[in-house]
């Protein structure tokens, strides 16, 4: 958990044996120093990111050489390395308009993702049918954490009659896989 960090300065400095790295869990709005951050980071092609990652509490002066020497690194629409945007300038995600060393979890590879397999769909009661279909709120947890609503997708099944319906969580972002629960219709 990230999002009280203020100093991520040197947190990946010379890791030359990283060719991605996933940070699509790092939330650095309380982020102040980011100076070599990924300094000699030579192999290093790929940095997943969400839109809780930002540099918006970095000025350039805590940003020195943020990129230093990571000459393979390539943002989402191919923005390649640069000597002359090694600070904090292009630690944003990649796009046609503006250019960034970094890429959106939405092009994370499964491999990189987690799975909701073993997810917790939270208990749902008994409901009185009504003839609408009927669709209740939950919560997703897994490994005892409760994800976000941005995590997962809900779908129903067999929702409008008397019977057993299913809820199932899809995995999204930076999550794969599904889980399922059901509940009654009475």
């Amino acid at each position: 958990d990230t999002k009280n960090v203020t100093m991520m300065s040197n947190m990946f400095t010379s890791c030359d044996g990283l060719t991605e790295l996933d940070l699509s869990s790092f939330d650095t709005t309380k982020v102040t120093d980011m100076s070599y951050m990924f300094r000699n980071c030579s192999s290093l092609e790929t940095i997943y990111v969400s839109e809780e990652w930002t540099t918006e509490g970095v000025d350039k002066s805590n940003s020195i050489d943020m990129f230093i020497d990571c000459t393979k690194l390539k943002g989402a629409s191919g923005t390649g390395y640069d000597v002359a945007h090694i600070d904090n300038e292009y630690a944003r995600i990649d796009t046609a308009e503006t250019p960034g060393y970094l890429t959106g979890i939405d092009k994370l590879p499964d491999s990189l993702k987690t799975s909701l397999s073993g997810a917790v769909i939270s208990a749902v009661a008994n409901q009185t049918y009504t003839g609408s279909p009927i669709a209740p709120a939950v919560s997703v947890s897994l490994n005892g954490k409760t994800l976000a609503a941005k995590d997962y997708t809900l779908s129903y099944a067999n929702n409008k009659d008397v019977g057993a319906a299913t809820i199932t969580a899809t995995g999204q972002g930076r999550y794969k896989d599904q889980a399922s629960t059901t509940f009654q219709i009475v």
